[in-house]
């Protein structure tokens, strides 16, 4: 027999989740900050204490920074993305997960944590926003399996975790909320 969570449950669930994706996208965002200054702020001026570039009016300027790093972050994220066994879903994957099975699995979670990372510190990334939602989703998700949920309730902490996330990154409670009412049925 697998119980379904309560009300009470769920809404105890729903804050605990809360409470935990407030943290994780605090300390995501606080690594992503870190990584984007160690890349475009200390290498620089490390490249140019120890003489790999020069000051723009030399032979090869610092500015050339800015096109190589992309480059180099662009093709080698691309082809270890490319390479996983397992591929990252996206948003019409997770979207499908979530009306079909109600879960998204957690396979990816490490690869998809790390490239968007990296992703995101090189300057290829737009915004965190997909990686963030797949994440929680994922956390969510694995709370529902561990907890032998239905596919209804599964969902629901799917969801939770998803806007939870979007809400504690941005800091704006409303944007889960509104997160939610978005997602094609």
């Amino acid at each position: 027999m697998y119980p379904e969570f309560t009300s009470l449950q769920q809404f105890s669930w729903a804050v605990l989740i809360g409470m935990f994706m407030g943290v994780y996208t605090a300390a995501w965002k606080a690594l992503i900050e870190a990584c984007v200054d160690f890349i475009w702020k200390d290498v620089p001026e490390m490249l140019l204490t120890w003489g790999v570039f020069t000051d723009v009016d030399g032979s090869f300027p610092i500015y050339h920074y800015m096109w190589i790093v992309p480059a180099f972050f662009g093709g080698t994220l691309s082809y270890v993305f490319a390479a996983l066994p397992t591929p990252i879903p996206g948003q019409n994957e997770w979207i499908h997960n979530l009306h079909s099975r109600g879960v998204q699995t957690s396979d990816t979670f490490g690869p998809l944590f790390l490239l968007s990372t990296a992703g995101m510190a090189s300057g290829l990334s737009l915004g965190p926003e997909l990686p963030l939602i797949l994440t929680a989703g994922m956390i969510g998700s694995w709370l529902g399996v561990l907890c032998k949920q239905s596919m209804l309730q599964a969902r629901v902490l799917n969801l939770t975790a998803a806007s939870a996330a979007i809400g504690g990154f941005f800091g704006f409670p409303m944007a889960g909320a509104l997160f939610v009412l978005e997602i094609p049925h």
